[in-house]
């Protein structure tokens, strides 16, 4: 404390000046730092996920052609089934809801 006040007050401005710079380059040299770390994990990822396919020609189901709704039902059924088997026996409630059903031709 008594070095501070041995000091002018143009030197006092002048440490406390370059302390702030000091403090504000750390910082922003940090964010750089995170965020060519961020740039290089986002890389990674894109290269290991395989985007599929968009299908342009998709067919509507027309009026007449039956959906075989037995299997259907099937399906969802077994689906709700395993997701509510694997919860907590005491929790009756899911956290899903199915929203839409939508008929998919796989091309065969």
């Amino acid at each position: 404390m008594n070095m501070l006040l041995a000091l002018k007050i143009g030197q006092i401005a002048e440490i406390g000046s370059l302390t702030s710079l000091i403090g504000m380059g750390m910082t922003f040299l940090v964010f750089f730092i995170l965020l060519g770390f961020m740039a290089g994990l986002q890389k990674t990822t894109e290269k290991k996920s395989k985007k599929a396919p968009i299908i342009q020609n998709q067919q509507e189901p027309k009026e007449n052609d039956e959906i075989n709704n037995s299997s259907l039902v099937a399906a969802i059924t077994a689906a709700i089934s395993m997701i509510l088997s694997e919860e907590k026996p005491q929790k009756a409630k899911a956290n899903f809801v199915v929203k839409s059903i939508k008929r998919i031709n796989c091309g065969g």
